[in-house]
Protein backbone atom coordinates (compact mmCIF):
# COMPACT_ATOMS: atom_id res chain seq x y z
CA UNK A 1 0.00 0.00 0.00
CA UNK A 2 1.76 2.85 -1.22
CA UNK A 3 0.73 6.90 -0.99
CA UNK A 4 -0.33 6.83 -4.40
CA UNK A 5 -2.12 3.81 -4.86
CA UNK A 6 -5.47 4.98 -5.32
CA UNK A 7 -6.98 1.14 -5.64
CA UNK A 8 -6.63 -0.03 -2.35
CA UNK A 9 -8.58 -1.11 0.20
CA UNK A 10 -8.66 1.54 2.03
CA UNK A 11 -9.96 4.10 -0.58
CA UNK A 12 -11.17 2.40 -3.69
CA UNK A 13 -12.62 4.42 -6.21
CA UNK A 14 -15.80 4.08 -7.10
CA UNK A 15 -17.96 3.14 -10.01
CA UNK A 16 -19.73 5.85 -11.91
CA UNK A 17 -23.52 4.79 -12.72
CA UNK A 18 -24.99 6.02 -15.62
CA UNK A 19 -27.28 8.71 -13.56
CA UNK A 20 -24.21 10.60 -12.70
CA UNK A 21 -22.63 10.78 -15.24
CA UNK A 22 -25.38 12.21 -17.47
CA UNK A 23 -25.71 14.13 -14.27
CA UNK A 24 -22.52 15.72 -14.84
CA UNK A 25 -22.41 15.99 -18.56
CA UNK A 26 -25.72 18.12 -18.60
CA UNK A 27 -24.27 20.45 -15.69
CA UNK A 28 -21.58 21.05 -18.19
CA UNK A 29 -23.69 21.70 -20.88
CA UNK A 30 -26.15 24.25 -18.81
CA UNK A 31 -23.17 25.79 -17.72
CA UNK A 32 -21.59 26.67 -20.91
CA UNK A 33 -24.19 28.88 -22.15
CA UNK A 34 -24.16 31.09 -18.66
CA UNK A 35 -20.78 31.49 -19.08
CA UNK A 36 -20.93 32.85 -22.77
CA UNK A 37 -23.72 35.55 -21.91
CA UNK A 38 -21.47 36.54 -19.05
CA UNK A 39 -18.12 36.93 -21.05
CA UNK A 40 -20.29 38.25 -23.97
CA UNK A 41 -23.72 39.97 -23.18
CA UNK A 42 -23.42 40.30 -19.62
CA UNK A 43 -25.61 43.24 -18.63
CA UNK A 44 -23.15 46.06 -17.23
CA UNK A 45 -23.28 48.12 -14.70
CA UNK A 46 -23.98 51.25 -16.76
CA UNK A 47 -27.21 49.47 -18.31
CA UNK A 48 -28.39 48.23 -14.77
CA UNK A 49 -27.79 52.43 -13.84
CA UNK A 50 -29.73 53.47 -16.85
CA UNK A 51 -32.19 50.86 -15.46
CA UNK A 52 -33.23 52.19 -12.30
CA UNK A 53 -32.88 56.06 -13.50
CA UNK A 54 -35.47 55.28 -16.04
CA UNK A 55 -37.82 53.19 -13.21
CA UNK A 56 -36.81 56.26 -10.65
CA UNK A 57 -37.94 58.78 -13.96
CA UNK A 58 -41.80 56.76 -14.65
CA UNK A 59 -42.06 56.57 -10.98
CA UNK A 60 -41.30 60.88 -10.33
CA UNK A 61 -43.70 60.89 -13.66
CA UNK A 62 -46.69 59.13 -12.28
CA UNK A 63 -46.43 60.99 -8.57
CA UNK A 64 -46.12 64.21 -10.99
CA UNK A 65 -49.48 62.85 -12.68
CA UNK A 66 -50.89 61.97 -9.35
CA UNK A 67 -50.03 65.62 -7.76
CA UNK A 68 -51.31 67.68 -11.22
CA UNK A 69 -54.69 65.51 -10.93
CA UNK A 70 -55.45 65.92 -7.27
CA UNK A 71 -54.30 69.77 -7.81
CA UNK A 72 -57.16 69.82 -10.16
CA UNK A 73 -59.40 68.51 -8.14
CA UNK A 74 -58.89 70.30 -5.25
CA UNK A 75 -59.57 73.83 -7.32
CA UNK A 76 -62.64 72.49 -8.92
CA UNK A 77 -64.25 71.69 -5.15
CA UNK A 78 -63.20 74.94 -4.53
CA UNK A 79 -64.82 76.27 -6.79
CA UNK A 80 -68.09 74.88 -6.64
CA UNK A 81 -67.38 75.49 -3.14
CA UNK A 82 -67.82 79.22 -3.99
CA UNK A 83 -70.13 78.80 -6.43
CA UNK A 84 -72.50 77.25 -3.60
CA UNK A 85 -71.97 80.37 -1.33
Amino acid sequence: MGAGNLESDNFPIPDHNQVTIIFVYLTFIFSIPVIVINLFGGVSNYEIKNMKLSLNQKSENRNEEENSNESVRSSLLKNKRIAFL
